[in-house]
């Protein structure tokens, strides 16, 4: 590498991803080390790490469509203003397969590279890599495809039986058979005393000073005082909360 050598733009991405555990922190710091490991091989010129665009967590999942950064940065692929694009993982690029052709076709035609920084570029120059990707790519996208039906149909086949679908609010659980839900043993005495407070005419904060919840909780929790007082005593909760016969 000669210091007379034109110097390469690279771009980052980060966002998280439901195969892997790593933080966005994390993968900056990777990314950013990267920077080091090109610039100490003698195939490449120097390369100059512009910027990491970050779609952070809200972007965890299948297609690239809501991605405003990394639009931002497919933006500047096709605009030819980058000259590599570095993720901590090829599949932070695209999941999508409709996506990954997308992609793969505007690095080719601008002479991009694609570096996942674990394995170093996807060489997507030869024709066998790109049919790889490609598969792997349908693959996953065929996989990710059923198991989003399945989920559906599962949550719509929980809503018509009347079961509970989604996080129990505070205080509350699963029964045993995972459908409905049922005081939490554990917090059945601080629900009991929030309501009773609240029957005083304690307020929520004063009531937050003597439960282990902050007093927007307490509201909460009063909000759905008729919900509490039918598991206090017994009962079960269903659909939306709805308050269900006693077990015999």
């Amino acid at each position: 590498m000669t210091s007379d050598e034109e110097t390469l733009i690279a771009d980052g991405y980060t966002r998280l991803s439901q195969d892997s555990d790593r933080s966005i922190p994390r993968q900056k710091e990777n990314i950013e080390a990267y920077e080091a490991v090109i610039n100490d091989r003698d195939d490449y010129p120097p390369v100059e790490l512009n910027t990491i665009y970050n779609d952070g967590r809200w972007s965890s999942g299948f297609s690239t469509e809501d991605r405003g950064e990394w639009q931002r940065v497919m933006k500047r692929i096709e605009h030819g203003e980058t000259d590599l694009v570095w993720a901590d993982g090829k599949r932070r690029f695209a999941r999508d397969f409709d996506d990954t052709m997308e992609l793969i076709v505007a690095c080719r035609k601008n002479d991009v590279e694609l570096h996942d920084i674990g394995s170093g570029p996807i060489d997507l120059d030869d024709p066998m890599t790109v049919a790889i990707e490609l598969l792997q790519t349908a693959s996953e996208h065929e996989a990710m495809r059923r198991y989003i039906e399945k989920s559906i149909e599962e949550t719509k086949e929980r809503i018509s039986n009347g079961y509970y679908h989604g996080q129990p609010p505070v205080g509350l659980c699963f029964d045993g058979d995972k459908q409905y839900l049922v005081i939490e043993e554990e917090h059945k005495e601080d629900i009991r005393l929030v309501l009773k407070l609240a029957d005083n005419g304690k307020s929520t904060r004063c009531i937050a000073e003597e439960v282990p919840w902050t007093h927007p909780t307490v509201a909460k929790i009063l909000k759905r005082e008729q919900a509490y007082n039918h598991a206090i005593a017994g009962g079960r909760l269903g659909h939306q909360l709805e308050t269900l016969e006693k077990p015999a």
